[in-house]
């Protein structure tokens, strides 16, 4: 079996750090040619250099995912440059950290408008060119917690619970023209993203004992996980969410609400973190 992936366009969003980063990497590494789409475009440039550097094969460009003309010219900066469109990973995301009683429509709003919003806008575009190509595979970076809920991360876990059920649908919708559509599901991923968090003793140690595999994931592991769905080897695979967690769905996770409040001097109830599910008592 081959991965059969080298001379594939791929346009990688949010593909300038972290997650993205660590994909755009491993698929240039199998000769995949990328079109690097982040917000910041000086870091999506120096990304794309390093790759040409190391024998790929990358271009930049800027994308605000939110911007439905941000996303429509990206893509045709893209197509220029590519020559059409394979594969599409919708890597950019965002979060932020509030309790709901306290949380400003603002907050909603840019979670849900990046997280969900950007994947359509950024679905929609490559649709059009793949139905023409007669196929194509799109990756949507969803969470654990399109399913395992978290205190403070309300808008955060439920615009991954939307990407969950686009991905799903957009599967049963695109199957008829050869295009596959799934999902990644990461856990604790050490990116610069999570070191604010793990900054905070209570969060690392708590989360540490929710990963059954004992360490945090890197953008690697995620990586992996893109090319195999990426490849020919997914091609019987569609409306998936592949966790990427070292088994981190299966416990649960720690709220980063409460232990960063105490760090603030706030008072907070004295919440446990989650634990893994114990089997039913014997009456």
């Amino acid at each position: 079996m081959e991965l059969n992936l080298k001379g594939k366009a791929a346009m990688v969003t949010g593909g300038a750090s972290g997650i993205g980063r660590g994909i755009a990497d491993g698929f240039a590494g199998l000769g995949v040619r990328l079109v690097i789409a982040d917000l910041d475009s000086e870091a999506a440039a120096e990304a794309a250099a390093a790759i040409n550097g190391s024998g790929g094969k990358a271009a930049s460009c800027e994308i605000d995912v939110t911007d439905e003309e941000s996303v429509v010219s990206a893509f045709e900066k893209a197509i220029a440059e590519l020559g059409g469109l394979d594969i599409l990973v919708n890597s950019a995301g965002t979060g932020c950290m509030s309790a709901i009683d306290e949380m400003i429509v603002e907050e909603w709003d840019m979670v849900i408008d990046v997280n969900l919003k950007g994947t359509f806008l950024c679905t929609r575009e490559a649709v059009k060119i793949m139905k023409e190509r007669g196929g194509g595979k799109i990756i949507n970076l969803s969470s654990i917690n399109e399913t395992v809920p978290m205190a403070g991360e309300i808008p955060y876990c439920a615009s991954k619970g939307g990407v969950m059920m686009l991905t799903r649908a957009a599967a049963v919708e695109l199957a008829p023209y050869g295009i596959n559509v799934n999902a990644i599901g990461p856990g604790a991923i050490d990116t610069p993203l999570m070191e604010e968090v793990l900054s905070v003793p209570e969060i690392k140690d708590g989360i540490m004992r929710q990963i059954p595999f004992g360490r945090l994931g890197v953008p690697e592991d995620v990586a992996k996980a893109a090319v195999f769905l990426a490849s020919d080897l997914s091609d019987w695979v569609t409306g998936h969410t592949l966790f990427v967690d070292g088994g981190m769905h299966l416990v649960g996770e720690i709220s980063y609400l409460w232990p960063i409040e105490r760090v603030m001097g706030n008072e907070v109830p004295d919440t446990p973190m989650c634990q893994p599910p114990r089997a039913p008592e014997e009456e």
